[in-house]
């Protein structure tokens, strides 16, 4: 059974964050607009909220405290031996995240938006055939569509996850598998597939549990695409947590035992193991678009579009994790609201996903926005660097954490263009570095904006001093 539905102005395909940024930014501007999700109300926020970063940064969290804690002598503070209850950061993460997810289905609806619960899938003529749970076909008519139905974890072949041995590290991430992960020192080991940023928040998090975890990357290095040197700084620190690192290792499959099982590597060796974690790359979430569509991909299945996210097909775009490049929730944000302007006949730039601050959930922290400095050359321009450390940072010290760094990257008598920080709570500093990389400030231009003294931002003032010809080093006074 199917109905016809009127027209719409926009019909979106996807509640995740840039499906969303596009339905509020047309419907606040008085067009129709119909968004459709897979799972209703209840999926509104897409992988972002309910299974990667949120959830990530409730755990990130739980262990900084927990940490913090365990190190109450050092401030002065007595205090029992503390331990992480990964029951109650689950009923933490589940109160969040539906908050969260309430507001934004009151948002919607309280624009005038109409929320579709069932599957989408784009079919000639920018017409959407939504399967309801009841079996009930409806076909919605847009003016234009947006098809923006994200992502989802690649599984390697011979690694499918069967909710015991092996899960993604998303359900992970959401507290799901994380019991066995490890309960404290000596805590049973655990192998995470991928050492991409997913890879190494994973493992990162599971260190702090306890447990002996080994990140298993077939590319050369870690954190590809992530300034050397803050990536150094990361695995330094991980690898005091006992986190190995197999770089130039592919896992090819798994053999069970009675223990656990054993990850089989293509050089022959096996790694045994508790848990597989995986954390390989995403593919495209379902399939959103019929073959009459029009609709080009790529070999991975992303589908492909231009700077303004439009498709080639008249009033068919697409936005967010799965056109693939780089999967940020800022970046996918971005690009739904540049669909949403350019239909409201709003003035929009191209989406720049550089300019887009990144952050790892990580301990140390990692944030950061514009070109690394191996980009930059790669690019042909001609770069100076500076870095400052947080260990000459009185802030830092005051917290005890002095691991870490602040690094600068400017065209040799020109603007910044890059900023790279690693240590602590590095995200809530990496937007000053956002502004200077964006307005393609110079050096001096931006080094006298007055850093708080004591702060953790002085560090990263401190190396825009030095870029300037102005280094004080007053950080540790």
């Amino acid at each position: 059974m199917s109905t016809d539905d009127g027209a719409y102005d926009l019909v979106v395909l996807g509640g995740g964050p840039a499906g969303l940024a596009a339905a509020v930014e047309a419907a606040s501007r008085g067009r129709s607009v119909a968004l459709v999700e897979a799972s209703g109300a209840g999926g509104l926020g897409g992988s972002d909220l309910h299974r990667s970063s949120i959830p990530s940064a409730v755990l990130h969290q739980a262990s900084e405290v927990q940490e913090t804690a365990a190190r109450a002598a050092d401030f002065g503070v007595g205090v029992p031996p503390v331990r992480i209850d990964r029951s109650l950061v689950r009923t933490r993460t589940a109160a969040l995240v539906d908050e969260r997810r309430g507001e934004l289905v009151e948002q919607l609806l309280g624009l005038g938006a109409e929320l579709v619960a069932g599957r989408g899938r784009l079919l000639e003529g920018r017409t959407v055939e939504v399967t309801e749970a009841s079996g009930v076909l409806r076909r919605l008519a847009g003016a234009a569509v947006l098809v923006a139905t994200g992502s989802t974890p690649a599984v390697p072949e011979g690694l499918e996850p069967d909710g015991v041995l092996i899960a993604h590290a998303e359900e992970l991430l959401s507290m799901e598998l994380v019991e066995a992960a490890g309960d404290g020192a000596g805590g049973p080991p655990v192998v995470v597939v991928g050492g991409g940023e997913t890879g190494c928040e994973a493992a990162s998090a599971l260190a702090h549990l306890g447990a002996a975890v080994t990140v298993v990357e077939s590319g050369a290095d870690v954190l590809a695409g992530w300034d050397r040197d803050l990536v150094k700084v990361l695995t330094r620190t991980l690898a005091r947590r006992g986190v190995q690192f197999r770089t130039g290792a592919r896992a090819i499959g798994h053999r069970p035992s009675a223990s656990g099982t054993s990850v089989l590597l293509e050089d022959g060796s096996e790694l045994d193991t508790a848990l597989v974690v995986l954390a390989a790359g995403r593919r495209p979430a379902g399939d959103p678009v019929g073959d009459g569509a029009g609709v080009a991909f790529d070999p991975a299945g992303f589908v492909r579009v231009d700077p303004w996210m439009r498709t080639g097909v008249p009033g068919v775009f697409a936005a967010g994790d799965v056109t693939g490049g780089i999967q940020l929730a800022g970046v996918s944000r971005l690009a739904g609201e540049l669909v949403g302007r350019q239909l409201t006949d709003q003035p929009v730039v191209p989406t720049r996903p550089e300019l887009v601050p990144r952050q790892l959930h990580t301990h140390p922290e990692l944030a950061s926005v514009g070109l690394t400095e191996e980009a930059a050359r790669a690019a042909g321009m001609d770069v100076v660097t500076v870095t400052d450390h947080f260990a000459a940072n009185g802030r830092a010290r005051i917290l005890g954490q002095t691991e870490g760094l602040a690094k600068v990257v400017a065209e040799r008598d020109g603007p910044v263009v890059g900023v790279h920080l690693a240590g602590p709570a590095v995200a809530e500093q990496i937007g000053q570095g956002g502004l200077a990389v964006r307005w393609e400030a110079l050096p001096g231009e931006v080094a006298y904006f007055v850093q708080p003294h004591p702060s953790l931002s002085e560090t990263y003032g401190e190396a825009l001093f030095v870029l300037a010809g102005r280094g004080l080093h007053l950080a540790s006074s």
